[in-house]
């Protein structure tokens, strides 16, 4: 295939993989930085945008501090051993990878590959990576630390794992310095979109990692790292992406708790940006910062470990469902920001299927479902932790509304660091996660051997029409088998997902480059989008 037909192969897939519902791009049209207005409200949330953050035209140098909620003492740089957002943010400060998403969060584009190209049956790519990126020490990145980087993935059963498919490490091999064949053991028509979505796992390492002495291709380099605590970078004066920054000299990671700290801080002038905000603030005044309030995907599902009584009862997650009033939760824990979900996920992508009747509170049909399943007096203990806005506020909304089917809800917050101890080992749980497009975020989550199935789902039916779609070149087929994994989930799934809020993120003034971020916090993590007014 020549050039010229890979491109275009590239943009078909890409346009199937687009994340064009129409509710989230009328609402990306209205949405932009938002002024921090007085008395601790975000000022204008719903009205319209004041425009991107600009303090005056790009400037090279000085020094970016971003402050995030979350970490812990068992934080690493590990490019491929990745559990939470600030880990992810780190981790892409640092490294580079194959393809990602694009900034818009609605496709995706070749990073250190220059073409990816499938045989007949996907069963076995061909991938040319770029000339001229290299790592941080001056070595080219070639085929064989990519070879290296997957086998390694691999091997040690990392999350990324599941973004290669069905992987065949055998056939895996280095043609060339700047080329590589992948082979699958069946075929993987998704490999791209995959990949993309798995970016923050798939990082490109040299042959010789080693994750005490980071070493990768991104548009930062590795000074110090406090875990827990922060982490510093300098600038890449190689970085392989022309015209794309890096533009601060030093850039500063630093771990907080949660939202008040992290707002503290900014008002303060100890940090620069702040991420995962809420839609008011208690801590915010009027400061000349700003606010960027981005429509997205992204939620955090309650989670019923389907592995364990009493979720493993389908009669008694059907219950609670019908417990769960999502419009009183997106009101009251939000603040009325973000949209009502009908716990089915991806709702930014072509795929997500709006045409299923919306899940409603019905505690006469709960109430019977558990007598039934002889859980009249049902008690359970729900873990949350502050990882996002308004995620303990809706455990607690959940609690409130489950005593009127007799259903009594202990709220247990504990730390990000006490989460992940026990991940996937919890009765009832919430979880947090950002855009991810349909298959991505069913291999991610969903499947028996996903990395992030903390609720122990195996449905047979499910898991075979997942394994049928991703074989599938054509893109309308595959659409169909997801219509029929959409109805399975919602009628027997494992996760309550009651609404799904925007991405806002604070910050000074004197901060540039800030744009949309659909996916995650500050430009999806692109901290080389960044420039400080001197």
């Amino acid at each position: 295939m020549n050039r010229e037909g890979v491109s275009a192969q590239v943009s078909r897939v890409a346009d199937d993989w687009s994340l064009d519902r129409r509710s989230f791009l009328k609402a990306g049209a209205s949405a932009g930085v938002l002024l921090l207005g007085a008395g601790g409200l975000l000022s204008g949330c719903s009205g319209k945008s004041s425009g991107p953050v600009n303090p005056g035209e790009v400037r090279v140098g000085g020094t970016l501090t971003a402050g995030m909620t979350g970490g812990g003492s068992a934080e690493a740089l590990d490019a491929h051993n990745v559990m939470d957002n600030l880990t992810m943010a780190r981790l892409n400060a640092l490294y580079s990878n194959l393809v990602r998403t694009t900034r818009d969060g609605r496709s995706f584009e070749l990073a250190l590959a220059q073409e990816m190209i499938p045989n007949p049956d996907a069963t076995e790519w061909t991938i040319l990576l770029k000339d001229g990126p290299r790592f941080h020490d001056g070595r080219p990145v070639t085929a064989r630390d990519v070879v290296a980087s997957f086998k390694r993935i691999v091997e040690n059963d990392y999350p990324g794992k599941q973004g290669l498919g069905p992987i065949d490490l055998n056939k895996l091999s280095a043609v060339d310095d700047r080329t590589l064949k992948i082979a699958f053991t069946a075929p993987f028509a998704v490999f791209q979109e995959m990949a993309a979505a798995f970016e923050y796992n798939l990082y490109i390492v040299p042959e010789d990692y080693d994750p005490n002495k980071p070493i990768g291709s991104g548009p930062f380099v590795y000074e110090s790292f406090e875990p827990g605590a922060q982490s510093v970078f300098t600038r890449n004066t190689g970085y392989w992406e022309k015209g794309a920054g890096p533009y601060v000299d030093k850039l500063v990671i630093v771990s907080y708790q949660d939202e008040t700290a992290q707002t503290n801080a900014l008002l303060s002038g100890q940090v620069d940006m702040i991420n995962a905000l809420s839609r008011t603030s208690s801590q915010v005044e009027k400061t000349g910062g700003r606010f960027q309030n981005s429509p997205s995907g992204s939620m955090s599902p309650f989670v019923m470990n389907v592995a364990q009584a009493p979720w493993n009862d389908e009669r008694v997650r059907a219950a609670m469902r019908l417990i769960c009033n999502r419009a009183e939760i997106q009101a009251q824990a939000l603040g009325g920001d973000g949209e009502v979900a009908n716990d089915l996920y991806s709702p930014l992508d072509s795929l997500y299927d709006d045409s299923i009747p919306q899940r409603e509170k019905n505690i006469a049909k709960a109430k019977a479902l558990l007598r039934e399943a002889g859980r009249e007096s049902l008690e359970v203990d729900l873990v949350t932790r502050p990882a996002a806005p308004g995620m303990v506020q809706s455990a607690q909304v959940l609690a409130e509304q489950a005593k009127a089917a007799g259903v009594t809800i202990n709220v247990r917050q504990v730390t990000s660091g006490d989460f992940y101890a026990k991940y996937g080992k919890w009765n009832f749980c919430q979880s947090n996660w950002s855009a991810v497009g349909f298959w991505a975020q069913t291999a991610m989550m969903l499947l028996p051997d996903s990395p992030y199935n903390d609720s122990g789902f195996d449905d047979p039916e499910f898991t075979k029409l997942y394994q049928e779609a991703i074989a599938l070149q054509d893109s309308s087929q595959r659409a169909e088998l997801a219509a029929k994994m959409q109805q399975i989930f919602h009628e027997r799934g494992s996760l309550i997902i009651p609404a799904f809020r925007s991405i806002i993120d604070g910050y000074a003034g004197r901060v540039g480059g800030a744009a949309t971020s659909p996916v995650f916090s500050f430009n999806n993590y692109r901290f080389q989008d960044f420039w400080v007014a001197a």
